[in-house]
This record gives C-alpha cells, sequence and structure tokens, in this order.
C-alpha cells in the first residue's frame, strides 16, 4: 500500500479525476468513486480518504467564487452577522466531519456505506422503472380505449379510408413522372 507523499502524482490525480465524472450519474458519489479510484492503485483506506478531500477544494473553491459572484452580481451585499456565523459553523462542521471520518476509516471498512449505495441505488431504480411501467400502462389504455372508440363510431374506418386514398393518389402522382 502507498501513501500520498510517497506514490501520488500527476497521473494518479489524472486517474482519480477521470473516474470522477462518473460522479456526474444520479447517485454516485464523487468522494466514494475517488476513493474508489485511490484504493485501486494501492492507496491505504486512510491516505485514499484524504486524497479525496484534497480533490475536493478545487470543487468547493469553484462553488464558492461562483456562489460569490452571484452576490455580487445581483448587488444585493447585505452581509450580516447571521452570514458570518452560518460561515463559521460551516467551517467548523466540515473540520469535525473530515477529523471523525478520518478516524473512523483508521478502524473501520467503507463496506457499510457501499451496500447502502448499492441499495439505494437499487431502490431508486426499482421505483423509476415501476413508476415508468404504470405510465406506460397508463397509454396504452388510453390507446386502446381511443382506438375503440373511434373503431365504434366509425371515425377508424373513415380514417383509415383516407389513408389509402392518400397512399394512392401519392401512387399515381409518381406515376405520372
Amino acid at each position: 500500500t502507498k501513501k500520498i507523499n510517497e506514490g501520488f502524482g500527476f497521473k494518479s490525480a489524472l486517474y482519480i479525476g477521470l473516474l470522477q465524472v462518473l460522479a456526474l450519474i444520479p447517485g454516485v458519489s464523487r468522494s466514494g468513486i475517488a476513493i474508489t479510484a485511490a484504493r485501486t492503485l494501492n492507496f491505504e483506506r486512510v491516505e485514499s480518504s484524504k486524497i479525496s478531500f484534497l480533490l475536493s477544494i478545487p470543487t468547493l473553491a469553484a462553488v464558492s467564487i461562483y456562489g460569490l459572484q452571484n452576490v455580487l452580481v445581483s448587488k444585493n451585499v447585505s452581509f450580516s452577522l447571521i452570514n458570518l456565523f452560518a460561515i463559521f459553523l460551516s467551517f467548523i462542521t466540515s473540520y469535525l466531519t473530515i477529523k471523525y471520518f478520518l478516524k473512523y476509516v483508521k478502524k473501520f471498512n467503507l463496506n457499510i456505506f457501499v451496500g447502502y449505495r448499492i441499495l439505494l441505488g437499487a431502490l431508486i431504480l426499482f421505483i423509476l422503472i415501476y413508476k415508468t411501467t404504470v405510465k406506460i400502462i397508463k397509454i396504452i389504455k388510453i390507446s386502446i380505449k381511443k382506438t375503440i372508440t373511434d373503431f365504434v363510431s366509425g371515425r377508424l374506418i373513415k380514417n383509415f379510408i383516407l389513408l389509402v386514398t392518400y397512399i394512392l393518389n401519392l401512387i399515381k402522382s409518381m406515376v405520372r413522372l
């Protein structure tokens, strides 16, 4: 197994960065992908977690700059004590989360998170398939009902005759050319 200061270079960063593209898929965790990618490069569990946190810094900085830009563009720069308190709490919460997550990773593996993500993904996939199937069945029922109504009212036969007449006229005009 490797440590950050020994084996982390441009190739490792590029490999892990490219795999993070998978996080664009809904439900895929960016940090989970980064940790997994680092583990495939034989980094220790804790080192892989540190790499994931370090790689999040540019993303978080970009989002912060973008948010700040939106505030400045909106010309609504009413920065209050509450804003400062929120920023402070965010920093403390982030720091404590990283600290205790790294302690957790030293003692335990991440299989519980893998299982959670797989179960959640399967549940979401099931719900999507179920909802899509229900919509398709409704559309089919409506189509069948409309077809039966059109057939009973004679519109289906009239429309069929119009279609055949149109096709025959089209063929006649093509033969004349």
